[in-house]
């Protein structure tokens, strides 16, 4: 299961995901299992994020890291 805070830091949208991960580059981003399907992370730097298991259908991942 996703981590919740990572999760809710996603959801507050790109810019504040983005912001997080700048400030606390030691974390894996735990987002496995998570229901990402239909979101706007257009950007988001999802490197070395776990999102195995997660549905991203119909997840605009433009410009994604």
């Amino acid at each position: 299961m996703a981590n919740e805070e990572h999760l809710s830091i996603l959801k507050s949208g790109v810019s504040a995901w983005n912001k997080w991960r700048s400030e606390h580059p030691q974390f894996v981003p735990d987002l496995h299992g998570a229901d990402l399907s239909e979101a706007e992370l257009t950007g988001a730097d999802l490197s070395w994020a776990d999102l195995s298991g997660a549905d991203l259908r119909r997840t605009d991942l433009s410009e994604a890291g």
